[in-house]
């Protein structure tokens, strides 16, 4: 969290007018800067490009200056693909849908249930807009799980159906279904039977954990916050917070099929962000991207608590 009118913030809207048209930048934000490939504890003004170049092949407005705001800078190449696709580690058909299932539009690419959210008293499935929707989708399209990309098929694995979704941006990327009244819901995270209960806002140095279709359960730290990043291979703009890996957490923080699963904090049982996308740099370490999560939420007409009747 970077909060508005702090000399942060300042420096950040300063960033944002000075760089964020160009579309070989890939992020702004505040948080940790990077030194060899390495996370210092030093916090900047972070410029996130797609491909570092030497200053003699840079324009003169391409140059980012050593302080924007009276705040260090600091140029980190990456590039944010999303993290949609594969089969993920759950092949079977689930009778009861809850967070950590791989499943998807047949018109999108396969990711993973994220939460059961709640409009009203109903629950509904809560994914990314590129799990559960895609370029074409309709209301009413079916959600599969298993997804096509692991054999599921229309109508034998169909659990719900598209409800509302909006374009990725401002909002983040997010979707939400119906669920078909053949399967019932569990809220509750494997592994950690965490049922969330609140929603809060990503601040540098958190550490959060995700359960994903393709990975399980991974866990990161909270690196920069307070901008926006660029997705790929659409090039659309979110705004959230980007993740990466704790000092003794090894494995892949995130692979093809995790898209839609929701960064929470499993002490605090607290939601703050769905995952969107990840980047490997030079050295093999993995980043990820997620969007904010209440704002979604609100975008969607959903809650992560059911709402009384009346």
């Amino acid at each position: 969290m970077v909060a508005v009118g702090s000399r942060a913030g300042r420096a950040l809207q300063m960033a944002e007018a000075m760089f964020g048209g160009d579309p070989r930048v890939s992020g702004i934000d505040y948080g940790y800067a990077h030194k060899e490939g390495a996370r210092t504890r030093r916090l900047a003004i972070r410029i996130h490009v797609s491909e570092k170049r030497p200053p003699e092949h840079c324009k003169l407005h391409e140059l980012v200056p050593p302080t924007i705001g009276g705040i260090a800078t600091d140029v980190i190449e990456r590039r944010y693909q999303r993290a949609g696709g594969g089969e993920g580690n759950e092949l079977a058909a689930r009778a009861v849908l809850s967070p950590g299932l791989s499943l998807g539009n047949p018109k999108a690419r396969a990711g993973t249930l994220g939460l059961i959210v709640f409009e009203k008293e109903t629950p509904v499935v809560l994914s990314c807009h590129h799990v559960l929707a895609g370029q074409f989708a309709e209301v009413g399209d079916p959600i599969l799980q298993p997804p096509v990309e692991a054999g599921g098929a229309v109508p034998k694995d169909v659990v719900g159906k598209l409800k509302r979704f909006f374009p990725p941006g401002p909002a983040g990327d997010a979707a939400i279904a119906d669920i078909d009244p053949a399967h019932l819901s569990n809220p509750s995270i494997p592994g950690s039977d965490v049922v969330l209960h609140a929603t809060g806002t990503a601040f540098v140095g958190l550490e959060l954990e995700k359960v994903g279709a393709t990975t399980g359960t991974t866990r990161g730290i909270v690196e920069g916050v307070g901008g926006h990043y660029r997705i790929l291979p659409e090039g659309y703009v979110i705004p959230g917070f980007q993740i990466g890996r704790t000092a003794n957490d090894g494995g892949d923080l995130s692979l093809p099929g995790d898209s839609g699963a929701v960064w929470y904090h499993r002490a605090a049982a607290v939601g703050f962000g769905i995952h969107v996308a990840s980047s490997v740099d030079d050295s093999g370490h993995a980043f990820a991207v997620a969007c904010n999560l209440e704002p979604a939420l609100e975008a969607l007409g959903v809650s992560i608590t059911a709402e009384p009747a009346g």
